[in-house]
Formats: C-alpha cells, structure tokens, sequence
C-alpha cells in the first residue's frame, strides 16, 4: 500500500505517545509568515506517510481518541517540515498598511453603494434566473453571504435599514425553499462539470455514491459527499445564518428550517479537513444558544473537540498546507468565536481552553495582516472573523489594528474601482460597521446575543 515508502509509513503508524514531547519541541513558525519565504505546497501521492496519517487521523477523530490525536498531528507537522502551518497556496497581501481608525460614514457609503449594486445579482437571483433557463444554480454559501451581509446592514443601523432587512429575509427565504428532504443543504449538481473544477470533484463524488446504490442528487442539488465532508459548508453556513435570521424575526419557519440542517449535520462523520467539521460544530453551537436543548451542544462539542481543535498547532495555525491557508483559518476562528458562546451559556468547564484556543487563533490572523497587510481583500473573512470576535469578546488592541488596517485598504483601495459594478464587495464589511456600532453602544448584533434577541421578539 505504502510502495517504495513502506517502511516511513511502517514508522509513522507505530508512533508512541512518548514521542509527542519531542516532536512539540520542533521549531515553530510565527504566526505569521513572510511570503517571500513561501516554500510552495508539499507534493505527496495517495501512499505517502502524510497520506497515511490522514487516514490515521480520520480514524482517531471518530473514535474520541484524543490522546492519538495528539500523536497524529505531531507526527503531521513533524513529516510537513517547512511546509507545516504554511499555506497551499502563496499568500498575497494588500498594501499599504494603513492604522488610523476608519471613517465609518465613508465604509457605510461603500456598504450603500455595493448593496445597491447588487441588485438583481444576489445569489439567489443568479439562482432562480439559472434554474429558469436549465442551469446550475449558485452555491448556497453565495446566497447566504448576501443575506448575512445585509442583516448586518440592518442590524447596523445602516440607511435604508429597512431595505436591507427585507433583501436579506429573501435571501433567506430562499434559502428555506432549497432544503432538500433529508434536511440538508445540497452543493450544485453539474453532470457537465468542466475536468479538474470544484464542480468535477462533486460529479465523481456523485457518481461513485450511485454505484453503491444511493441517492446522491435532487432537485439539482448534491446531497450526499460519501464522507468526504464538503456538504458540511453549505449546509452550516445556510442553517447558522437562518438562526440568525430567527433571532431577528423571531420567524419559527428558520428555526425549523436550521433544525432540520443540525439534526442532519449531526449524522456526519469527521473529516480530516477540519474546516469542515467546524461548520457543522458552527450550526450545533448556534442552535443550542437558541434552543437550549444540552444535545446540540453535546454534538458541537464533538466536532470541534476531535473534528477541528486537534489540528491546530501551538502558534495558532491549523498544522496542514489546507487549512492554513487565509479563508481557512478565518472560518474556523468564526466557527470557534460561536463555540465558545455556547460553552459560555452552558458554563461549561471546557469554555477557558476552548476561549485560549480562539485567542491563539485570532492573534495569529491579526498579527498576519498587521505584519504584511490584508489577506484575501476579494472575500474578506479574515474582517468578519475579527469583527465577530471583538463584538463577542471584546476588542484587544492587536485585533482592533488588523480590523481598521484590513478596512482601510477595502475602503481606500480595493473596493472603489469595484463597488458599482456589482463586484466591489466582500460582504463581510458591514460586520466591520457592526462592530463599531455595537462598541459605541447603540445596536444588538443578534447573532452574537441571540438571547437578548429572542427576548425582544416576545
């Protein structure tokens, strides 16, 4: 199975315990890392050590074995090398880095602008106009970014607020319509996936999980990754954002619809790629905070305690080329920022390593934008992340730099070339906008206090 590697695989599957300690005292990489540096991505094939571990790791997370996990992923970092903690992909930066504390009537002008600029290209929009002709429809992740976008707007207090209200309950709205029956949210089905696209990889997803005998599509939607685990992103970010949308409104037809989403985010195994299992643990935490009911939290407990915390490293990275990279890491320290919330409610003994945890996380995010500039300007989730945080927590002065040094070069930079062109927006700026709002005191972001919501809408 190992080919010409059998005997580092022999090795790496008969770690011990006692080889732990040496492998944590392997030099660590800051948290941030100089691009000029960037050893590129470790190539390795189906029957390399790296490769084997993963199925180790596979194995260990869903067995609860937490002390193997550890050995595992030592083992990992150990066998990356240089490659360890570093992205897949270079990083490139926006520049210049720019500290002062933004004009906030100035980000609420681009967040106008962009709102109004994408009229008639929502993702549901593109969607329905898609489907109407016979094509695929967008991810569901596209739709619900709109709509989270715009309830921040709402929420935020930015004029229209009411438009942005009744845009964002849309897109919600329409999110509820493509639930499938097995309560899942589905990734786009083409049968005519270009070779070597996203799309492709789903199609012989799709495919193998017909030769076995299941049902593997409907109503153009994907709705079974045979482990895999890619289901897990659309359907934690749909289902999280219809809680949100809940506290919001106070519209049972979300709540019921996100329950739907976690009783089937539930049923799922844990994956190696531990982004993720952080967005079925993202759902499970929101929908206890929410409801009360101990299982989801217990579920949520599962999957961020073997299924994404196992991997990160002790600089605040996850340890593999994957999720090291920005968006990545950025979605789990979001997916985190909720966990801890929960934890919080429950006042459970967990909450002071999972909060250090998260601190680690976002430390590092921070000091890599302070460091080499704005990461990932088109999508923007290394802001929300931080913004979320701040509103959650409280800012810290590392993460209240990045957060301003990250909105300037939107709002000085990126977007303006862009923004009425129905492209100039990660739409996460307004949670930027929120937080600003929430530290001035006038607002209640609700899908951080979820309970201070709920308690309005009665």
């Amino acid at each position: 199975m190992c080919g010409s590697g059998y005997d580092r695989c022999m090795r790496v599957s008969t770690l011990s315990l006692g080889l732990l300690a040496t492998f944590l005292a392997v030099a660590e990489l800051p948290p941030g890392f100089d691009p000029a540096k960037w050893p590129g991505k470790m190539s390795h094939d189906a029957g390399s050590p790296l490769a084997v571990l993963r199925q180790q790791l596979t194995d260990a997370e869903n067995s609860h074995d937490a002390a193997k996990l550890k050995v595992i992923v030592a083992a990992m970092h150990k066998e990356l090398g240089a490659y360890a903690c570093v992205p897949e992909v270079k990083p490139t930066y926006g520049t210049p880095i720019e500290t002062a504390r933004p004009d906030l009537a100035k980000v609420e002008d681009i967040c106008r602008r962009s709102f109004a600029s994408l009229k008639g290209r929502n993702g549901w929009e593109i969607s329905r106009a898609a489907k109407a002709k016979g094509g695929i429809q967008q991810r569901l992740r596209v739709s619900f970014r709109n709509a989270e976008s715009d309830l921040r707007e709402f929420e935020a207090g930015i004029k229209p607020a009411n438009d942005f209200r009744s845009v964002a309950l849309e897109g919600y709205d329409y999110i509820v319509s493509q639930q499938t029956s097995i309560g899942a949210f589905g990734y786009p089905y083409n049968p005519n996936a270009v070779p070597g696209s996203v799309q492709a990889t789903m199609l012989a997803i799709v495919k193998e999980g017909e030769k076995r005998g299941l049902k593997m599509t409907e109503n153009g939607w994907a709705i079974e990754d045979i482990d895999e685990g890619g289901l897990q992103f659309d359907n934690g970010e749909a289902g999280a954002g219809l809680l949100h949308a809940y506290a919001s409104t106070g519209d049972k037809k979300y709540l019921e619809s996100a329950r739907r989403a976690a009783e089937w985010a539930m049923t799922r195994k844990l994956v190696a790629n531990w982004n993720y299992n952080s967005f079925s643990g993202w759902l499970l935490a929101r929908l206890y905070r929410v409801t009360g009911e101990r299982k989801y939290l217990d579920a949520a407990i599962v999957k961020f305690e073997y299924g994404v915390l196992p991997g990160q490293w002790t600089n605040g990275r996850w340890v593999d080329q994957h999720n090291a990279r920005p968006q990545y890491h950025s979605v789990m320290s979001r997916n985190l920022v909720e966990y801890c919330l929960a934890l919080a409610q429950a006042k459970d003994p967990r909450l002071k390593e999972a909060r250090r945890r998260t601190d680690m996380a976002l430390d590092s995010l921070a000091e890599e934008i302070n460091t080499y500039g704005t990461p990932l300007a088109e999508e923007g989730l290394p802001l929300e992340s931080l913004s979320v945080a701040m509103i959650a927590f409280g800012a810290r002065p590392q993460w209240e730099k990045a957060a301003d040094t990250y909105t300037n070069y939107l709002v000085n930079h990126y977007m303006p070339p862009l923004v009425d062109t129905g492209k100039g927006r990660p739409e996460t700026l307004p949670a930027y906008v929120l937080w600003r709002r929430v530290q001035d005191g006038r607002p209640s972001a609700c899908e951080v206090r979820i309970a201070e919501c709920l308690q309005s809408q009665r």
